[in-house]
């Protein structure tokens, strides 16, 4: 007999896939929607990310470094 009232616990497993699943629909149903143009946009979207955090690594202006272990 089930038991309607019991509360639901799903295995980690299977809710792993479904939201797997719904990531692969979702970006599926996205690049059908905007075709090659939204890739061509996330391409200078990750050139800016990468600029952004080159120049946040480089430190001060110019790239010039202390060195601590002269």
């Amino acid at each position: 007999m089930l038991d309607w009232d019991a509360p639901a616990r799903p295995h980690i497993r299977g809710r792993a896939l479904i939201g797997l699943l719904r990531a692969a629909l979702f970006g599926l149903l996205f690049l059908a929607r905007f075709g090659l143009s939204i890739v061509a946009w996330l391409g200078w979207v990750l050139a800016a990310v990468l600029w952004l955090r080159g120049r946040h690594n480089r430190g001060p202006v110019g790239g010039a470094t202390t060195r601590i272990n002269d």
